[in-house]
């Protein structure tokens, strides 16, 4: 403001000088009382002009008074309702909550609905799971930090997803007041958890399956464990049950003899008074394949390379990697579904040609950058290697426009983590349609996908994947990020047909409730996405109804979420059409009966106890919740908060103040027209 008063007495100060030359430099004109009030109008207005120009800004404070927020948490979960008052305990959490709350004296009440996610317009109850530290935390985030002073949660304190919310207690330093729900009390139950099978097996090979049988407020009872394929029993455990709290671990073994996608389910009978038998069942699939694809890596002199290679694919399950050496004179079987080939220094274009004979199929060809053009040439007429044999090291850049299939953003990151290797120095050039996927600063190509007569090629001309993998290890303790980049490298060149241009994603195994995403990329004929085309997918289930489902464009590929899906084995075939050309992939995947919801119902009210008392809130049951107002409004650190408000304001927005000088100046004028002349 004083800024301001400073700009205020300089403006008066130049009116009163420009108004004083017009009036006084030619003596007086008009009466002495006259002279002073125009004198006197126009030093003002002209003061007031100069004031709005040179001072734009209005700034004053004015004090605002904001209530502070509580924040309400309502479990949404299917388990809230899994008793027999469930009527009453909707009622109570949908209306009598929120009519108890909006009695808060000195705050502001906020209701969100959690199951494992949070939204603020949603109680049905048809959560599946529930994680309740995720909830606090996005509660935290989404409410001011300065006006958020409490939280209220009303659950049944089972949580199954997610972290302990203790931790999110203990870093909100709010209190948290918790409305206990559901039945504490032991029940008498029977159950099936952390059941682990494969997703999918090679003919011949044996299933294992793992779950473990638990029992809870029993004791000296004979339980019954069943493995079943429909209708046909596989195997069967009987188990004594030893003590009130019992659990056992169980193995089944299965021998795979036929191809396709197999539907089991193990299942223990009910006991005597139990209540919850929705976890006495699991079902699960597993899908026999017909063999491992076979790949050869085809090299004429040992290097650390071929070793990192080897050890990346051979840990894909569904690859039967063998290291060949070429000098041996051995020809690669016709039934082999991708070759690797190194071409070394001093390799011999002879040895290479007849090693490749009888192979057809898709090429990985890795150009040592010491190894001669010649040979390279020879061997492969369709690559040119201009220059000496020599090497630099040289640092690779991530192409961000490739396009022929997408990494994760962590194994993108590394590629781009400017890892140094021995590149050529001169040129490699091809006959036909490639695109980069790591490159130098001028473009040059180091890591080429494409296509020769209609086969898939993919050709690297640099050394050093072994110390790029050794270097990650060490700074991450895992493989994972090089080796994902080349065992999608090897997948690309093994997948078949014209599908492969309709690149799928979706879920295998989903719990019941859960949604369905199939995401989609589809590629031209020069393997560049697609946006133009019309992605469908036909759905059938088990009783061969089928549902049609169309995929839209969002977020670089195609994609559709499917709901209601009842537990049960899906197939689907989807298809693109891209002009007159259609492609086509199919899929199956299994929804399971049983969601985590249903594992466990007894409500868990220490967990809620806890959160009271190690945040300073208070622990309420559904009996005395219409305490909690009382509690809340006597909580001295829930009041008003009062903040200072700046605001600006243009002087030359203010349109009484324009009216006003117009007013002044024209007064002047008409005094000055009456009393004399202008």
């Amino acid at each position: 403001m004083n800024s301001f008063f400073y700009v205020g007495i300089l403006s008066l100060i130049a009116g009163t000088l420009v108004s004083g030359f017009l009036y006084y430099k030619k003596g007086q004109t008009f009466g002495a009382t006259i002279q002073k009030v125009l004198f006197v109008l126009r030093a003002v207005g002209f003061g007031a002009l100069l004031f709005v120009l040179l001072a734009p800004f209005l700034s004053y404070k004015t004090k605002v008074v904001n209530k502070p927020i509580v924040a309400v948490l309502i479990d949404n979960s299917t388990s809230m309702v899994s008793g027999k008052d469930s009527s009453a305990v909707k009622q109570v959490l949908s209306e009598q909550i929120k009519i108890q709350l909006q009695n808060l004296e000195n705050a502001e009440p906020q209701f969100y609905y959690f199951d494992e996610k949070v939204n603020e317009d949603n109680l049905d109850f048809k959560g599946k799971a529930t994680d309740l530290g995720f909830a606090l935390s996005e509660v935290a985030q989404k409410i001011d930090k300065n006006r958020l002073s409490a939280i209220v949660v009303a659950s049944d304190g089972i949580v199954n997803r997610g972290g302990n919310p203790l931790y999110q207690i203990e870093k909100s330093f709010l209190p948290v007041y918790t409305i206990a729900f559901g039945d504490s009390t032991r029940q008498v139950d029977f159950k099936l958890l952390n059941t682990k099978s494969p997703e999918f097996v090679f003919r011949g090979d044996e299933i294992f399956i793992e779950t473990t049988f638990s029992s809870e407020n029993i004791l000296d009872a004979n339980a019954v464990v069943t493995l079943k394929q429909g209708n046909k029993t596989i195997a069967t455990n009987n188990i004594k049950v030893q003590s009130i709290n019992f659990a056992k671990n169980m193995r089944f073994r299965i021998n795979t003899k036929e191809v396709g996608l197999f539907t089991y389910r193990i299942e223990v009978e009910p006991t005597m008074g139990e209540k919850n038998t929705t976890n006495n069942v699991v079902e699960f699939v597993v899908e026999v394949l017909e063999n491992r694809k076979k790949i050869a890596i085809l090299y004429t002199s040992p290097t650390p390379d071929v070793a990192a290679i080897h050890e990346s694919l051979k840990s894909v399950d569904a690859y039967q990697t063998a290291v060949v050496d070429a000098n041996k004179n051995i020809v690669l079987d016709a039934k082999t579904e991708l070759a690797i080939v190194f071409i070394q220094p001093f390799a011999s274009q002879n040895v290479l040609k007849n090693a490749l004979t009888k192979y057809k199929g898709p090429l990985w060809v890795i150009i040592d950058p010491k190894a001669d053009g010649s040979v390279v040439q020879e061997t492969f007429q369709w690559i040119s290697k201009i220059g000496l044999p020599d090497a630099v090291m040289a640092k690779p850049q991530l192409n961000e426009d490739f396009g022929l299939f997408r990494l994760t953003k962590e194994a993108r990151n590394q590629l781009n983590r400017n890892q140094e290797l021995a590149v050529f120095t001169g040129d490699i050039r091809f006959n036909g349609v490639f695109e980069t996927l790591l490159q130098l600063g001028n473009k040059k190509p180091l890591a080429s996908y494409g296509t020769i007569e209609n086969k898939r090629v993919v050709v690297f001309n640099f050394s050093g994947i072994w110390s790029w993998r050794v270097r990650v290890f060490k700074e991450n303790n895992t493989h994972i990020l090089v080796d994902e980049w080349l065992q999608t490298t090897a997948q690309y060149l093994t997948a078949n047909g014209s599908g492969n241009r309709l690149k799928l994603a979706y879920d295998k195994r989903l719990s019941r409730g859960r949604n369905q995403n199939i995401k989609a990329i589809v590629y031209d004929a020069s393997f560049v996405p697609s946006t133009m085309a019309q992605v469908n997918v036909v759905i059938k289930d088990e009783t061969d109804k089928e549902f049609e489902y169309a995929l839209q464009w969002e977020n670089e590929r195609y994609v559709t979420n499917i709901s209601g899906l009842v537990p049960g084995k899906y197939s689907f075939t989807a298809s693109a059409k891209l002009g007159e050309e259609t492609l086509r992939e199919t899929g199956t995947f299994f929804v399971e009966n049983q969601t985590l919801e249903s594992l466990n119902t007894r409500a868990n009210y220490l967990l809620l106890s806890q959160m009271s008392e190690a945040s300073g809130g208070t622990f309420f049951t559904q009996q005395n919740f219409n305490d909690l107002v009382t509690e809340l409004n006597s909580n001295n650190k829930i009041m008003p908060i009062e903040s200072t408000k700046t605001t600006s304001i243009a002087l030359i927005d203010l349109k009484w103040l324009f009216f006003l000088i117009v007013l002044i100046f024209s007064v002047e004028w008409l005094l000055r027209r009456y009393f004399g002349s202008i």
